[in-house]
């Protein structure tokens, strides 16, 4: 009821109404209470009180009696006890979200305070202050400065990272070391969001950080952290050289044989947010150390890690990297469901000339396959090559008409869908008719179970999946020009 009746106020009344504020600072004192369910309640309705002022859009005045409330109880301690504190930094963590704006010397005077309660040294302090300053970087507070920077709150954002830096806590301490973790996590992407390249050098620091918790059977769970927020560090503007120094990182922890499962799956993460010119000296070097573990018992993860290395760094980065026999045996085989984005035009020139060697002919096939998915060059579509030897080849039929289907896909590949349209459909029909034809006759034909199963089974099938997806691509009038044929 108190909470209701304080809330439906005017925001004048926490100004003028002197009753009005001694009861405010009687629920921020229920606020340290010794029983939970009271200082719940009270957090309760002081973050309801300032929630319903910020809908009626007054003034700040209820906002200031509180923060500047906390503000001396947090400069006290150590008198008035860790326990105080821990629940004066607790409010203020509740409450942060409920606020629209402070200003930038309350919200300095407000952090430097939680970071010299922090500085004592008690563990429990330290987990709060970790968990508020996680709230402080994920809420969009506006800071109101007299100064003339425009985003007066980004100037806080690198000094309180740097500051949360030096807290790092030991790894064994495991929910310090979390909590820190989250709050290094979501300060780096607030500052990667206002200075993106002040964020980079962090990336290394933190792999440095997270290493020695992968030898212990606890260490998924900082490595799961680091991959969930990654995707959100790495961003166009990152340098090559703070890439270059993850890369180092990662590749001084996969010495081991079999490879430390938590590194693997850092690795993977990582991997996941670079782009091909980000593929650097010692990402070539990581590279190298998973080709030398592919035999190991780790041999899936490892080829699934070499398939991410494809869809990040494209194929002309790998393919230069390695000799020939691995380029045939390994990083061949995996462009086919990795490669993404790619250049036909390099497919002609480096790997078709590979299908005049019989052991190698059908990965040169597969491999069009990924060239084809999201192609940035659709008009180097190798036509001629798909439709005469590719579907007149029951052999490697199959793979043609999954190129065919792949580069359908593609809004860009339009055009030269359009282009090739009526002879490939001609030679789709001519073959689709033959096969069900020769089905047909090998079905009257056959007594025995094993006998009556098509020679190309599953092919005429394919066909008519293919012409359904070719049709919506041409326009009708050379639809009707091939049915005159």
């Amino acid at each position: 009821m108190l909470k209701k009746v304080l809330g439906a106020q005017d925001p004048y009344v926490f100004e003028s109404e002197l009753p009005v504020q001694t009861l405010i600072y009687g629920i921020l004192r229920c606020a340290l209470h010794d029983n939970p369910k009271v200082r719940r309640k009270a957090r309760t309705t002081i973050g309801f009180i300032l929630s319903r002022q910020k809908e009626k859009g007054g003034n700040d005045t209820a906002a200031k009696i509180v923060l500047g409330w906390i503000l001396d109880q947090l400069a006290t301690y150590p008198t008035c006890g860790s326990k105080a504190a821990g629940d004066a930094i607790g409010l203020l963590q509740f409450v942060w979200s409920n606020l629209d704006s402070v200003s930038s010397g309350g919200a300095k005077k407000l952090y430097e305070s939680v970071l010299r309660v922090m500085s004592s040294g008690d563990m429990g302090l330290v987990k709060i202050g970790f968990s508020f300053f996680s709230v402080v970087f994920q809420t969009r507070l506006t800071v109101d400065s007299s100064s003339s920077s425009s985003k007066p709150e980004a100037i806080f954002t690198p000094k309180l990272v740097t500051a949360l830096w030096d807290f790092r806590p030991d790894w064994r301490n495991n929910e310090a070391f979390l909590l820190w973790l989250h709050s290094m996590m979501n300060g780096l992407i607030r500052l990667s969001e206002d200075e993106s390249m002040l964020a980079g050098p962090y990336i290394s620091r933190l792999m440095e950080s997270i290493a020695p918790t992968w030898v212990s059977h606890w260490g998924g769970i900082p490595s799961k952290v680091f991959v969930d927020y990654i995707f959100h560090l790495i961003r166009p503007e990152t340098n090559n050289e703070d890439v270059e120094s993850a890369f180092q990182v990662l590749s001084k922890n996969l010495i081991s044989v079999p490879p430390n499962e938590h590194c693997l799956a850092v690795l993977t993460g990582f991997l996941d947010t670079l782009r091909p010119e980000q593929f650097t000296i010692s990402g070539r070097e990581v590279l190298l150390q998973l080709l030398q573990l592919r035999h190991s018992a780790a041999a899936p993860r490892i080829n699934s890690i070499l398939g991410q290395f494809v869809k990040s760094f494209g194929i002309d980065n790998l393919w230069i990297s390695v000799d020939p026999e691995i380029r045939h045996t390994v990083i061949l085989p995996l462009v086919r469901d990795n490669l993404s984005g790619g250049q036909i035009s390099y497919w002609k020139e480096h790997i078709f000339p590979l299908h005049k060697y019989p052991h190698l002919v059908r990965d040169v096939w597969g491999s069009l396959i990924g060239f084809c998915r999201d192609p940035v060059d659709p008009e180097n579509f190798p036509a001629r090559f798909v439709g005469e030897t590719g579907i007149k080849t029951a052999e490697y039929r199959l793979l043609a008409l999954a190129v065919i289907r792949q580069l359908a896909t593609w809004p860009q590949a339009k055009d030269t869908l359009r282009k090739h349209g009526l002879n490939f459909l001609a030679i789709l029909f001519n073959e689709y008719i033959w096969e069900r034809q020769t089905a047909l006759v090998a079905k009257k034909k056959s007594s025995t179970a094993a006998e009556k199963k098509d020679f190309n089974s599953g092919h005429s099938d394919a066909i008519g999946t293919t012409i359904q997806e070719y049709l919506p691509h041409l326009e009708p009038h050379l639809i009707q020009d091939l049915l005159q044929m």
